[in-house]
């Protein structure tokens, strides 16, 4: 008999493609979803979709009934929200330890938590799986260090096997119509809503690598272990904005913005916004992530779960004709 897995989350950009690699390996998928009708990323694959609410334990409880591999990849990935703490900070801290709760409840062999690199302290590069992040100035970056740190205090307590991957900014096709920061960041570059060349470093990954190290992890990784998954070398937005206007000509390359002006001019939309009760376009905190450094120490995970990402440059061309195929108003470039 088979062996039952569950993503939570399973209509996410992750999630969905970990549906995918699970079932073209051969595997018993079961996809819980929060919202039952809006399951565009899951159709036409085979797999059994059910009802989960991390925030509601009891859901997640008999969502896992017979399961033994669970991946944790529903999260809340934004910075700004009209009630942070209870669209952001609770969803992603109490909702993770509901999902360490049921997994104890229904004896589960093992669990793959999705976590991020933002869990780590950006300022000491190359980045590697010893740090934690201690800057708490972002929302998302506070909950989820919180959240993973949660998740490893609960598994410790539980008995439970765990890993944890920690994946850079994630990009790639299968996102559909709702797209994550990353992927709206570069539509906007498409779109040519960036005005300014902010001059930020970025550290780009696969969705498909991702999903597929989230198999391997389940398959040959150490229970115990966080695994860094990302490019050895970042890039800059001045290199992704020529790699635009080399596929789509009329994209235009905007001037480079020194960094006291990037960050005043991210102060001036963080304080509009506030006043406006509008989520800002750039924000402070996020001008001190990306203008550090991103180089990744991958080793790890080359070692132990056969990580071998894909070009960068090739994935950022890939997710920009991703793009112009299913977002209608960036056809027009």
């Amino acid at each position: 008999m088979k062996k039952i897995n569950l993503v939570i989350g399973a209509n996410g950009h992750l999630g969905n493609n970990i549906v995918r690699v699970l079932l073209e390996k051969g595997e018993t998928v079961l996809a819980s979803v929060r919202k039952p009708n809006n399951q565009k990323a899951l159709k036409g694959l085979d797999c059994q979709v059910t009802y989960a609410d991390i925030m509601d334990r009891d859901t997640l409880v008999k969502a896992m009934e017979g399961v033994e591999v669970v991946y944790h990849a529903a999260a809340v990935y934004k910075s700004w929200a009209k009630d942070i703490k209870k669209e952001i900070i609770d969803v992603n801290i109490e909702g993770t330890k509901n999902v360490l709760e049921a997994a104890k409840i229904q004896k589960v062999k093992k669990l793959i938590y999705i976590s991020t690199s933002h869990t780590l302290d950006l300022n000491k590069a190359p980045l590697d799986e010893s740090t934690w992040n201690n800057d708490f100035s972002d929302p998302y970056r506070m909950s989820k260090t919180e959240a993973e740190k949660a998740a490893w205090r609960l598994a410790k307590e539980y008995g439970l096997w765990m890993v944890s991957l920690l994946p850079t900014g994630i990009i790639g096709t299968n996102s559909y119509d709702h797209l994550t920061p990353t992927m709206e960041a570069l539509l906007s570059i498409l779109q040519n809503k960036m005005p300014i060349d902010p001059c930020f470093n970025m550290n780009l990954v696969d969705v498909c690598d991702v999903a597929n190290a989230a198999y391997v992890a389940a398959e040959k990784g150490k229970n115990g272990e966080r695994y860094l998954l990302g490019q050895e070398k970042p890039i800059t937005t001045t290199e992704v904005f020529k790699l635009a206007h080399t596929l789509y000509p009329n994209v235009k390359i905007p001037i480079k913005s020194p960094n006291f002006m990037t960050y005043a001019m991210a102060a001036s939309i963080e304080f509009i916004c506030n006043i406006l009760n509008k989520q800002p376009l750039m924000s402070k905190s996020q001008v001190r992530t990306f203008k550090s450094d991103p180089t990744c120490n991958i080793s790890k995970a080359k070692l132990e779960l056969n990580f071998n990402p894909q070009e960068q440059t090739d994935i950022i061309k890939k997710s920009f004709r991703y793009l112009k195929e299913v977002i209608p108003s960036s056809k027009s470039n």
